[in-house]
């Protein structure tokens, strides 16, 4: 699983920020931050192959298979991440939102669709949004907190 997060100057979509160029200097511009949540697959035809093929395009070992664009809403940036040692479900949790977000790989794409001559991976989609109590919002620090210490699966993947 990638973050993806992009400032943008579309200001209708995603959340609004006030920016200055790189070192602080200049006026302050209203941008917008778009974060897309993607999930990935090993790509066993390009397995540790590495380098680049003859278009020019790099061998990757990986395959998108899914990405869903702004997974906490407009406002909301992914503050938090965590992967079932199974892979089979991953929450993230957003500051922003107030929010964890459960998802879950789904059914693959032939199972759907039986008639499709074009293979596809499995789906995820989000299975529960669960609101943070107003104590635990209340109790969360001022201060940006430190990525991928604040939600976590147990180790048999029972209890987040």
């Amino acid at each position: 699983i990638t973050i993806d997060t992009i400032l943008t100057e579309n200001t209708g979509s995603g959340g609004a920020r006030k920016v200055r160029a790189q070192g602080g200097a200049g006026t302050e511009e209203n941008m917008t931050l778009l974060t897309t949540i993607k999930f990935w697959t090993w790509s066993k035809g390009s397995a540790g192959k590495g380098g680049s093929r003859k278009d020019g395009s790099l061998d990757m070992p990986y395959e998108l298979i899914s990405a869903m664009p702004l997974p906490h809403g407009l406002a909301g940036e992914v503050s938090s991440l965590a992967m079932t040692s199974d892979g089979s479900r991953a929450c993230t949790l957003s500051h922003e939102e107030g929010a964890f977000r459960v998802w879950a790989k789904g059914r693959s794409y032939e199972s759907e669709h039986p008639s499709s001559a074009e293979p596809r991976s499995p789906l995820w989609k989000c299975l529960y949004k669960i609101t943070t109590p107003s104590g635990f919002a209340r109790a969360m620090p001022k201060s940006p907190p430190v990525p991928g210490q604040q939600v976590a699966f147990s180790s048999d993947c029972s209890v987040l």
